[in-house]
């Protein structure tokens, strides 16, 4: 069961469509989502810290870190990473035309339509699909936990434990989070 608001707790994105981007802001644990052909920077009537898209991820101005632990249990551990990090450590989502997908109806045929837009790469390696190439293909986790600094400085411990709910349906983002990590 989904718990979110606390300190310590865990959240589900439905994600699953491919016109839209579903978002999360972190400090008031406000759910969105706007259509790929919206442009959300131009909009200060979404506030919104972190982004999803299928698989993609992107911030609102923020940065994001692969820890190389695999549990949230260590907060002691997430703290000693947290203060060693430097500014250079920290990546901040770029500018991708071949990420995005939005219209997957050719992929047989090898045609996929990508977005132009930001996602945040470091982020991205939560999940990974493997066999692109010769459809369909399977899906793989690093199941690491991801520190995300946001643009109001504050930070968040993500760990990514699933793409798809109990009925198999891809695109629902199941993540365990600790928030504020001070």
């Amino acid at each position: 069961i989904p718990s979110y608001g606390t300190p310590r707790g865990s959240f589900v994105i439905d994600a699953t469509d491919y016109l839209a981007w579903a978002s999360l802001d972190m400090h008031s644990w406000t759910f969105s989502k706007w259509k790929i052909a919206e442009n959300v920077e131009d909009n200060d009537t979404i506030e919104w810290d972190l982004a999803f898209h299928r698989y993609n991820v992107r911030t609102n101005k923020g940065s994001a870190y692969e820890t190389t632990l695999t549990s949230l249990n260590d907060e002691a551990q997430l703290k000693e990473i947290l203060s060693s990090l430097t500014n250079g450590d920290w990546k901040p989502d770029v500018m991708t035309d071949t990420c995005v997908a939005v219209d997957m109806s050719q992929m047989m045929q090898g045609v996929v339509l990508y977005q132009r837009t930001t996602t945040n790469t470091e982020l991205g390696k939560w999940h990974s699909l493997l066999g692109m190439d010769t459809p369909p293909p399977t899906h793989a986790m690093s199941n690491k936990v991801y520190l995300v600094r946001f643009a109001d400085l504050s930070v968040a411990a993500l760990l990514f434990t699933n793409y798809a709910n109990a009925m198999g349906i891809t695109g629902h983002i199941f993540v365990d989070y600790i928030y504020p990590l001070q």
